[in-house]
């Protein structure tokens, strides 16, 4: 008896000690992080910050807010995600057309609790503020200032004159400890050069013109051109309703512009919601108003029965609003479909913004 009770507590004990090293292995261990020992972010520098325009430091108390940490997907998830990738485009995978919300994202491909806690932490060491963490788990907004950005990535953050306007950047590729590579990318940009407008771009001429040489398209031109009338005439009739698209904005837009335009070519009255995302940064007129105008405008016209949202970020000495805008809509779902109208040179976008 003495015996049999003997070796069922060893077994019991050999049990537990198991379960207590699988627990072990399963959970992710903090990282350890050498300051001391990092990585150059190579490619992150922007080709306007150069010696040439460089006007000297920046005040070390420069604001800098809502800058975006870029987060890789997890590991050992890489290749499950591109294999859903691809089934989502597949019509034969039962994944076909299967979209994740940015939760599910996260939890089936993002990095781990104790990833993100690391990032943090390190973020915070330096005395930035977290400002959120991504529900798809592949970024960390933070704020802080020069002078702090300065000693967490080893950058400079200089004063530079173009075209007569000053703008702020950082003067050399930044860098991360050697211990959060794989899971940081690095910061999507650190500088106030903006993305540009496709419709203030260079104009091509146009084929057709008026006696004064101005030149116009109605929706009701777009619709022949582009052959939309079939959707709009079809059984059931495709116009947008039930559908919700989620524009990418910097700036304020007059209501009455766009209800005017929808008044003046005969669509259907149908105002769009406009949502601010953190700070207003009001109606900065001009082509930045312009190009709001003809994103809201144009995607009305086309789905004429859509719901259109306009998501308006501020953008900051670090961060695009655009980029602000387009992170908002995905991460908080804000529509299915979301249209964007701004777009930079690859070089200009940096490593981690390409990313």
């Amino acid at each position: 008896m003495y015996s049999h009770t003997l070796r069922t507590r060893c077994y019991l004990g050999v049990l537990l000690l198991a379960m207590i090293a699988t627990f072990s292995l399963g959970a992710q261990a903090q990282r350890v992080i050498n300051d001391a020992d990092r990585v150059t972010l190579h490619g992150n520098t922007h080709p306007l910050a150069s010696a040439e325009n460089d006007r000297g430091s920046a005040s070390p108390t420069l604001p800098m807010q809502r800058m975006v940490l870029s987060l890789g997907v997890r590991p050992d998830a890489q290749a499950a995600l591109q294999q859903f990738l691809a089934d989502q485009q597949n019509p034969h995978s039962p994944s076909f057309h299967k979209w994740l919300t940015p939760t599910d994202f996260g939890l089936r491909f993002g990095p781990t609790d104790q990833d993100i806690a690391d990032a943090t932490n390190w973020l915070k060491k330096f005395g930035f503020t977290i400002d959120s963490v991504g529900a798809g788990r592949l970024w960390i907004n933070f704020s802080g200032d020069a002078q702090k950005v300065q000693r967490a990535f080893q950058t400079q953050i200089h004063q530079f004159s173009v075209n007569g306007k000053m703008h702020h950047a950082n003067a050399t590729d930044p860098s991360i400890p050697r211990a959060l590579t794989g899971l940081v990318n690095g910061v999507v940009s650190l500088n106030d050069f903006p993305k540009q407008p496709n419709s203030t771009g260079t104009q091509l001429a146009p084929d057709f013109t008026a006696a004064n040489g101005a030149h116009f398209i109605s929706p009701a031109d777009f619709s022949l051109i582009y052959n939309v009338n079939t959707l709009y005439n079809g059984a059931p009739a495709i116009d947008g309703t039930g559908q919700t698209i989620a524009i990418v904005g910097r700036t304020d837009i007059n209501l009455a512009d766009v209800q005017f335009f929808r008044s003046f070519f005969g669509l259907p009255a149908n105002d769009p919601v406009f949502i601010n995302n953190g700070p207003d940064p009001g109606n900065l007129g001009g082509g930045e108003e312009m190009e709001a105008d003809l994103d809201v405008e144009w995607a009305g016209a086309v789905a004429k029965g859509a719901a259109i949202k306009l998501v308006i970020s501020q953008s900051t000495v670090s961060t695009d609003g655009v980029d602000l805008s387009a992170q908002y809509i995905v991460d908080n779902n804000v529509a299915p479909i979301m249209s964007t109208s701004f777009g930079l040179c690859e070089a200009s976008l940096g490593t981690t913004g390409n990313d």
